[in-house]
């Protein structure tokens, strides 16, 4: 079997950049690998972006075909705004050029292979040599490697793109300003998108014109290129025309990177790289300037502050609701704005002050919107602590039992929906049903031995929930369970022990063991809460490195658990609790869900409220028989032990 030092799955710019960084090395013996099924897929793009001119020049310098110092953007009603790129200038590089000067470099040096192929799969080996990889190819033969680098990624199929359709064409008159591009030109018809023609003038009578869309539902090439000539036509004056060239192309715009070939938590062996590690922008889909830098060791986390996936995730919010206000706010960005401000943003390369600054020229009403959707824990725990020093007793349940009634029954309530469909008419009720009645039945045997086994479960819930992604690269590696397991016993017990006042006539109720949980002080019972969150804190430490890793993600682990441990600390113990539960944990699984079946919030309402009714109606009733809580515990805790492991297989398939 061929052995490679390292193997190379992509021969993208990512690819090539990095076959060229390893070539850099005097190792006479090193043997390389590239493996791309189209060797010609770099020269079928066009890269231009913004670069810094007081910086280092990239690898590829002595290749721009056109500079720009000037650019221009319309808005949606026809207002014009023309600036300066002041300490920028904007470049274009064609695709083909970079595949020529790569090849010419590379084809001379016999330590590079280039495979023509495609890899099926990759999996780590221990043999007598050391720990090597396999790789399967699709052709049906097989590589070993000491190492491996994949730029090959997929994303949620509910995933916003930018697509686009482009013409490179020649007038037989003057009609282009050669000395500014335009970046956006806002003045075709939005139909609640973000939609755009982009303009690069090679000279006054020739250059590249593209019809470009930010939207998760992708309109045929026909009418893209139908919008495109409508645009020449009406906006430009250009009735007449010759295409020299066409291109397309779609970018993802997702922060949710899923690398085909994940690295093993712990392992060395298997590294993402380009679009695989999050070098593409999600917000803007700009990727060459960041994909130059990285593979510079000292650059390796530069472009993914986590603060900036914060902007990335809530601009792409406020587009996904409302794609008609997108044409506004980029107007409004540029307008009121100094662009040297505008690109170091885009750059991420800006200060928290300038950053302010751009938010205070938006829109805040949408965006403070996306904020409060994507982290609603913020505001519910927020909410109710404020309800909670009101001193009135009631009203501090008011935020957290609103949210059990609209999200934290509903998360559970499509259970049913999630299994494949062959599972549902004959496998999924009596499973189900099985498993509510094994935990009742344990709970009437050894109430003790059943809130255990609940906590456990609810724990590798939490847990799973949590870091799912690390779960999913990792393919279920048994370290990353146990830390993420660790991290949802923190989230289930932390609150518990913090009010241990609060928690005992709770749990003596429950178990009828009151002098087993009278052996714990309040002052033990707070120092075990302390060491569960230590634990926690590591346990996302590891976890979140390995993510961000891995995949670019970043999960802000520590302060999330910080966050979260001051909530429950704040807060009451139940009303604490269920804030977590229904703003933190049920919120999450639901957008998952969402994403991964495609759904949008109207059906996702459409198909859980008739359980979600059942549920309540159910509960209330049970309640109102026993004129007791207890009930309710176990009722919860034997849908839990149904509702986990479909969760966890739905997280599996996904």
């Amino acid at each position: 079997m061929t052995r490679f030092n390292t193997t190379i799955i992509g021969g993208g710019l990512s690819g090539f950049l990095h076959a060229q960084a390893i070539l850099s090395t005097a190792d006479a013996h090193l043997k390389l690998a590239l493996v791309e099924p189209d060797s010609e897929s770099l020269s079928k793009k066009t890269f231009s972006s913004w670069r810094r001119r007081d910086r280092s020049t990239h690898p590829f310098s002595h290749l721009v075909a056109q500079q720009w110092h000037e650019f221009e953007i319309f808005g949606p009603e026809g207002e014009h705004l023309q600036r300066s790129f002041e300490d920028y200038v904007y470049e274009r590089i064609p695709g083909s050029e970079i595949l020529t000067d790569l090849e010419n470099r590379l084809a001379t040096d016999s330590r590079l292979v280039r495979l023509a192929d495609t890899v099926e799969k990759v999996r780590p080996l221990n043999t007598e040599s050391g720990d090597l990889v396999q790789l399967d190819l699709g052709s049906g033969i097989s590589i070993w490697s000491e190492g491996v680098l994949s730029s090959v990624a997929r994303f949620p199929r509910d995933s916003m793109i930018q697509y686009f359709l482009g013409f490179e064409i020649e007038t037989d008159r003057d009609v282009f300003d050669p000395a500014t591009v335009t970046l956006m030109d806002f003045r075709v018809p939005q139909e609640g998108a973000v939609r755009f023609v982009y303009t690069l003038p090679f000279s006054k009578r020739s250059a590249l014109v593209e019809f470009t869309v930010f939207s998760n539902i992708r309109i045929p090439d026909s009418e893209c290129e139908r919008l495109l000539r409508d645009h020449l036509s009406n906006q430009l004056g250009i009735k007449s025309f010759r295409v020299v060239s066409r291109e397309t192309g779609d970018i993802p715009m997702s922060r949710e990177v899923r690398p085909r070939f994940p690295s093993p938590f712990g392992g060395k062996r298997i590294h993402s790289i380009g679009s695989a590690a999050g070098r593409v922008k999600p917000s803007t889909g700009y990727s060459f300037q960041r994909n130059c830098r990285a593979i510079h060791p000292g650059n390796q986390g530069e472009f993914l502050a986590p603060r900036f996936q914060l902007y990335d995730e809530i601009l792409l919010g406020v587009l996904r609701q409302k794609g008609a206000s997108g044409a506004k706010v980029f107007f409004r960005l540029f307008e009121r704005n100094p662009p040297n401000r505008v690109f170091s943003f885009l750059d991420e390369d800006s200060s928290l002050t300038d950053e302010i600054r751009i938010f205070m020229t938006l829109p805040l009403r949408p965006f403070i919107r996306q904020l409060l959707l994507q982290h609603p824990f913020i505001f519910g725990a927020l909410l109710t602590w404020l309800l909670h020093l009101s001193g009135m007793t009631a009203v501090v349940w008011l935020i957290p039992l609103l949210g059990l009634i609209t999200i934290g029954i509903g998360h559970g309530s499509i259970d049913h929906l999630m299994s494949p469909k062959s599972d549902r008419n004959s496998l999924f009720l009596p499973r189900y049903l099985i498993k509510i009645f094994i935990f009742l039945l344990f709970c009437a045997l050894t109430p003790l031995l059943a809130l255990i086994f609940f906590i456990a479960q609810s724990a590798d819930h939490f847990g799973e929930g949590q870091w799912h992604r690390a779960i999913r690269f990792s393919e279920n590696q048994t370290r990353v369970r146990i830390l993420s397991w660790i991290w949802g016993l923190f989230a289930s017990l932390f609150g518990v022990f913090f009010h241990w006042e609060e928690s005992l006539p709770i749990l003596e109720h429950l178990t009828g063991k009151a002098e087993l949980f009278r052996l714990i002080s309040l002052s033990q019972a707070r120092t075990f809460s302390l060491i569960l969150m230590s634990l926690a804190l590591i346990a996302a430490t590891r976890l979140n490195q390995y993510v961000a890793r891995t995949s670019g993600f970043h999960h802000l682990g520590v302060l999330s658990t910080l966050g979260l441990a001051a909530g429950l600390a704040a807060l009451p113990l139940l009303p604490g609790f269920l804030c977590f539960f229904v703003f933190w944990h049920s919120w999450d699984s639901v957008k998952f869900q969402q994403s991964n079946l495609g759904w949008s919030h109207s059906s996702y309402i459409k198909r859980a409220w008739p359980s979600t009714v059942i549920s309540i109606i159910g509960a209330m009733a049970l309640m109102g028989f026993t004129k007791t809580w207890e009930p309710l515990f176990f009722l919860v805790g034997a849908l839990t032990a149904a509702h986990a492991p479909e969760m966890s297989r739905f997280y599996r398939k996904s």
